[in-house]
């Protein structure tokens, strides 16, 4: 099996990043995402891909490709992707959380879902480096800021006497298992409240 690994990497020098995706991606595919053969020149292959999305602002592309690399890689080389991979996921969660911090007491929506982005890629990196403390250290206060905005977002939704959204909500937030137990109890009995009073708005006789 032939690989374009020394073109792609003098593409990638130079940066001529539509010319790596060029020449790897139809000679990744021919082999196939899965395959182990060859696994250190696939594997090496896969992360010029990433480091070229990550060149190119692909992020998702770069995580996928990162991955790629992660799988098929021999476990003597795997570490190296997996800290590509957690690398990427810190900077993207940076980007984020600056993001979530800028928004205004007017965007609480907005705000949540760029934090549920933030959490979502620091658990993709701390996966593939599990002994990363900074990524640990990031997570945990992204999950902060997750709790106190479902907290925000669900008690503007109540004011707005928007219970059905309020009630999707919490709901969605109980299902973190991360939850912290003071958050639980205070999300449940918001829960319960609106529960209640639905019930009361519909009267005695409503079934």
């Amino acid at each position: 099996m032939s690989l374009p690994l020394a073109e792609c990497f003098a593409f990638y020098e130079a940066r001529q990043y539509q010319d790596v995706l060029m020449a790897a991606e139809p000679a990744l595919e021919r082999v196939g995402a899965a395959s182990t053969e060859g696994g250190h020149e696939v594997a090496a292959l896969w992360s010029l891909v990433g480091l070229t999305r990550q060149a190119l602002s692909d992020e998702e592309g770069a995580r996928a490709a990162f991955e790629a690399a992660i799988r098929v890689a021999p476990e003597a080389d795997r570490a190296r992707y997996q800290s590509y991979l957690a690398a990427l996921a810190a900077g993207v969660a940076q980007q984020l959380l600056g993001r979530a911090e800028a928004f205004g007491e007017a965007a609480e929506d907005k705000r949540l879902a760029v934090l549920k982005q933030a959490v979502l890629w620091l658990r993709q990196g701390s996966a593939a480096a599990a002994d990363d403390e900074s990524l640990k250290a990031a997570l945990e206060r992204a999950r902060k800021g997750l709790w106190v905005a479902y907290s925000r977002m669900a008690n503007i939704l109540i004011e707005r006497r928007e219970l059905q959204g309020a009630r999707r909500l919490l709901r969605e937030a109980l299902t973190e298992e991360e939850l912290p137990p003071d958050r639980r109890d205070a999300f449940e009995e918001l829960l319960s409240a609106i529960d209640q009073e639905s019930r009361s708005a519909r009267g005695p006789d409503a079934r």
